[in-house]
């Protein structure tokens, strides 16, 4: 037999949106809400599910967005420069330090690789070791 279905109170639903917006499993908030499962948690409280999380991000952003535009906080004025305006330290180039590796003493496994290696030192022509003197 079917059971009864009883219409989420207004509640029950900003209950289940605070609760995503804390970014809770579905499994948990069916726990706490008395649901049996994540499918019928998204069949009756699909929009709520949705906004709550998007509202809590967007609550957050706008906390970090007024800590950095405040002055009060220099390190989140400094994460905001980073990550949305692509601002960073750049080192001095003398600073920098490029490090070159040379293998010449590699041998590969493969059988055709070494033979490739074979027939091209056999196609290729000698250079002249002086450009100067003719051919």
């Amino acid at each position: 037999m079917a059971r009864k279905r009883n219409p989420p109170t207004p509640e029950q639903r900003g209950r289940v949106k605070a609760l995503a917006g804390l970014g809770l499993p579905q499994e948990n908030i069916c726990a706490i809400m008395g649901l049996r499962s994540p499918k019928t948690l998204r069949r009756h409280y699909q929009g709520e599910l949705r906004m709550g999380v998007a509202e809590a991000n967007t609550k957050v952003k706008q906390t970090a967005f007024q800590l950095a535009m405040s002055g009060r906080d220099p390190q989140s004025t400094i994460f905001w420069l980073n990550t949305r305006m692509r601002w960073a330290k750049q080192a001095a180039p003398e600073e920098r330090i490029i490090e070159e590796y040379v293998i010449t003493d590699y041998q590969s496994r493969n059988p055709l690789a070494q033979q490739m290696r074979y027939d091209v030192s056999l196609t290729s022509s000698p250079e002249p070791d002086d450009p100067s003197d003719p051919p």
